[in-house]
């Protein structure tokens, strides 16, 4: 039996509890925000009321267009530094269109403004007009998560999501996503112009900034990317980053329009051989001048491909031809229906996920021990670079067991200033910092 206490307690919160989940269901069409039974969002009013987690599934076409949405500043992204959203949002193949947003002074902007270990799938973005100051996409600004054995946080998840239109930032800007970090993106594309207007622009037709610990699978983007930062722009990726985990790059392409100072594929990467890009191609045509690899020709990426192009992709489940040319302009493109198992993919980049690599101390003079953990027995090479990317030693270049490992490096022989020291199994890399101070 419960005291008088309690009873006057529990008469107190019940009111107030039911009157929340009451609200919660006039805010949206239905649901209980479970996995289950998640909120159904069919307005712009509901859209505009996600909360920072829960489950959601978009059940109808919603125009961004229309006042107040498209006033002033227009929308306000979803999720927020320090208030990300964290939910699992499903467009269910409806559309989002005229989304407009005009926040020049404002960084983390997109419909979505932050998230951490979301997942974003089936969402539809049509003629999107974005403007902000830096982490800026269609989609979201900032996407980001943790290892899955750090603190049990999350890694991110988008896929089957598309974005038309037009983007614009002072720096790190991406027709889909800004900034990424431990996110996997799969059959996803988008079809934006992205333009930088800033002294520090990093600009990528797909993607502006990739951290460490991303999987790019299956996307492909299209438009235009406008820069001039010739450095750290791309037709697909601005700049790759990944100090601290490994960036993988598969079955992708860009047939981006972009003049002669931006450089490639991808614009700009800290060191060399920290990231693969594999079986991904971007048309040189479309380029004023110079590449930087991975280039074909229009003749080669589009239907019936000349050469060897888009070998090993899968045209039965995920690519459709563009025959005729009224789909895509000849170029491949992903099918509506892909019903494949994330949870049973990529369980390379999983395993690099889950190796760890550190050194104590660090700062350090002039040793240091660097601690590698292997989940499993596997050849592994471990090797320090310096600032440049310039090989200086191999400490490891053998098979090892799994388990704990601890290998000492004297930087006696050389001087002062930050060094890399880099992991390669056959799954994958990972890279770690540290500085030597004399």
């Amino acid at each position: 039996m419960f005291s008088e206490k309690k009873r006057i307690i529990i008469g107190l919160l019940l009111p107030l509890f039911l009157m929340g989940v009451i609200g919660l269901y006039a805010l949206f069409g239905g649901g209980s925000g479970t996995q289950e039974d998640p909120w159904l969002i069919e307005t712009a009013e509901q859209l505009k009321y996600l909360s920072t987690n829960g489950y959601y599934r978009q059940v109808a076409d919603i125009d961004l267009g229309v006042s107040p949405w498209n006033e002033g500043k227009g929308w306000e992204p979803i999720g927020i530094t320090g208030a990300a959203f964290s939910g699992n949002y499903d467009g269910g193949g409806y559309r989002i269109s005229n989304l407009y947003i005009n926040s020049p002074n404002t960084s983390d902007v997109g419909l979505f403004g932050t998230c951490f270990g979301a997942t974003l799938k089936n969402i539809v973005l049509e003629n999107v007009d974005v403007t902000g100051r830096k982490w800026v996409g269609g989609l979201a600004g900032q996407f980001s998560g943790k290892l899955p054995w750090k603190d049990g946080n999350p890694y991110g998840n988008i896929y089957n999501c598309s974005v038309s239109g037009s983007v614009k930032a002072d720096s790190r800007a991406g027709g889909l996503v800004g900034y990424s970090k431990y996110i996997k993106m799969y059959w996803s594309h988008s079809d934006v112009d992205v333009e930088g207007f800033g002294a520090d622009e990093v600009i990528g037709g797909f993607a502006g900034y990739l951290g460490e610990g991303v999987l790019i699978s299956n996307c492909y983007s299209r438009g235009t990317v406008c820069t001039d930062n010739h450095m750290s722009s791309g037709a697909f990726v601005g700049i790759v980053n990944p100090l601290e985990g490994v960036v993988r790059i598969e079955n992708c392409y860009a047939a981006v329009e972009m003049p002669s100072n931006v450089k490639g594929f991808l614009g700009y990467s800290s060191l060399p051989n920290e990231y693969e890009v594999i079986n991904s191609y971007w048309n040189h045509d479309l380029k004023e001048s110079r590449d930087n690899g991975l280039e074909k020709t229009t003749e080669e990426m589009t239907y019936p491909y000349k050469g060897n192009v888009y070998d090993g992709w899968d045209f039965d489940n995920i690519w459709q031809h563009d025959i005729d040319y009224t789909v895509n302009d000849g170029y491949p493109y992903l099918r509506k229906d892909i019903d494949i198992e994330l949870s049973a993919d990529k369980d390379n980049l999983v395993t690099m996920w889950n190796t760890e690599l550190n050194n104590y101390p660090n700062p350090f003079n002039p040793e240091t021990t660097i601690s590698l953990n292997l989940p499993k027995a596997s050849e592994v090479e471990l090797a320090i670079y310096n600032i440049k990317g310039q090989l200086i030693k191999k400490l490891i270049n053998t098979h090892m067991e799994a388990g704990q490992h601890k290998v000492v490096w004297n930087g006696n022989d050389v001087s002062s200033g930050l060094y890399f020291y880099k992991l390669t199994t056959p799954e994958g890399s990972l890279i770690n910092k540290m500085m030597l101070l004399k």
